[in-house]
């Protein structure tokens, strides 16, 4: 490998991301370590990869307000997800099938930031502060962190693995309607784009 295409990967790999993927990366390989210093840096970056979640959301959708786009706190940013989509905990799931072939072209899901997960991310801003006492390491005092985080890491988890980043929005004005996916599909929008005749179904769950 080149030096310059060394030094971009070593730029690539030691670089600080801040999608919710990134934080999510990084929460579980600090769990991993199995230190109590680990998990309250566990404890920041799940906090912040729901945030961040949350706000990916928020960030590319056209009717939203560039206000309502701008906040970081959970309770806000929840209330400005519901006022956007109205789907509370639901999934939405869309399939694309080619019209001719009836063949599936694309498949994709909505998987919200779920209540428990808010209120986790909430909690363990509680353990981002000076300790106010001694535990041992022994003490309930850390299963019950571990377990906060434990959570923390599942819903997480669930809320990256859908790809679409809200469920379709319908603008009765112009008749159109707006999806927003991330990078896994871009391959198959090229294709969405250069054959218009496809069926388009919406399911919520």
């Amino acid at each position: 490998m080149r030096t310059n295409e060394t030094l971009a990967l070593l730029e690539f790999l030691l670089s600080y991301g801040v999608s919710s993927k990134d934080y999510l990366f990084r929460a579980k390989e600090l769990i991993a370590e199995d230190r109590i210093e680990s998990l309250f840096y566990a404890a920041f970056e799940i906090r912040c990869g729901i945030e961040a979640r949350m706000n990916e959301y928020l960030e590319v959708q056209k009717h939203i307000s560039e206000k309502k786009k701008r906040g970081w706190k959970i309770s806000q940013i929840a209330k400005n997800i519901e006022d956007a989509f109205r789907l509370g905990e639901k999934k939405a799931i869309i399939q694309i099938v080619d019209s001719k072939s009836n063949e599936p072209v694309l498949s994709a899901e909505y998987t919200p930031v779920r209540k428990i997960g808010r209120k986790i991310a909430e909690q363990l801003g509680n353990y981002l502060h000076q300790a106010k006492s001694f535990y041992p390491n022994d003490s309930d005092h850390w299963v019950h962190f571990k377990k906060l985080l434990n959570t923390g890491i599942e819903e997480l988890e669930f809320s990256t693995s859908g790809s679409l980043l809200g469920p379709p929005i319908y603008n009765s004005k112009t008749n159109d309607c707006f999806m927003y996916l991330d990078d896994r599909h871009q391959d198959k929008l090229k294709y969405l784009q250069s054959s218009p005749q496809i069926i388009f179904k919406v399911d919520y769950e």
